[in-house]
């Protein structure tokens, strides 16, 4: 499980997420993992975070991966941006490439896509800005009818906490509708939401170091790097 929440000034997104990685056996990789990753070019300024099952492999032979959206997201969003002249063309060029992927590898691999656990496979989360404009997308990846349906959904951005990831549990109260003033309050307030979901007894999986990133029109910047001590 991961938490990733996104809050949106007038200097840029503000994007945390929680560092713990664990086994499917829930034993714990690390505290410290980089769950926001950037993307730049002359005219995409982006942050991105995936949530859900980002590997999937054969159960018998855990070598042999059928699919790692991680793995796969730079080049297609180098390939998106190459492509688009515009961002409603990106967001469906981002779209097209993930399922033409999943589909070549599902007939490469026949069959594991329909192993999967119907509905929900992976969702990422993007915020950024195309030609200076600011976007929010997700992209989300389901098992439907044994075959994978990828579709994107674009949200307007808002200056309250917009949790993306996290758990039913933490409900936002007063102190989480806030609206921030500063970069360091919408800072305050992911770490809060995040730290929230790692302290719940029904939240498991998440936790360890909480990384916070600040993405502008023009730059990406850690406000906390996942690494550092």
């Amino acid at each position: 499980m991961t938490a990733i929440a996104v809050v949106s000034m007038p200097e840029g997104f503000v994007i945390g997420a929680d560092g713990l990685r664990q086994t499917t056996q829930q034993s714990i990789v690390t505290d410290k993992a980089q769950k926001i990753f950037d993307f730049q070019t002359e005219k995409i300024t982006l942050a991105y975070a995936w949530c859900g099952q980002i590997v999937f492999w054969n159960e018998d032979d855990h070598e042999q991966i059928f699919f790692d959206f991680g793995g796969t997201t730079k080049p297609i969003l180098h390939l998106a941006s190459l492509m688009a002249s515009d961002l409603s063309g990106f967001i469906e060029t981002l779209r097209m490439t993930f399922l033409t992927q999943l589909m070549r590898s599902n007939q490469t691999n026949p069959g594991w896509i329909g192993s999967a656990n119907a509905g929900s496979m992976a969702r990422m989360l993007a915020v950024g800005y195309f030609n200076h404009d600011p976007f929010l997308l997700e992209i989300k990846v389901e098992q439907v009818n044994l075959l994978p349906l990828v579709t994107a959904h674009q949200f307007m951005p808002s200056t309250d906490l917009r949790a993306f990831s996290g758990h039913p549990s933490v409900a936002a109260d007063d102190e989480l509708k806030r609206i921030p003033n500063t970069v360091e309050d919408a800072r305050n307030l992911v770490h809060e939401y995040i730290q929230r979901c790692a302290d719940s007894i029904e939240c498991t999986g998440i936790g360890g170091r909480t990384h916070v990133a600040l993405v502008s029109a023009d730059s990406f910047r850690w406000i906390d790097a996942p690494n550092s001590d």
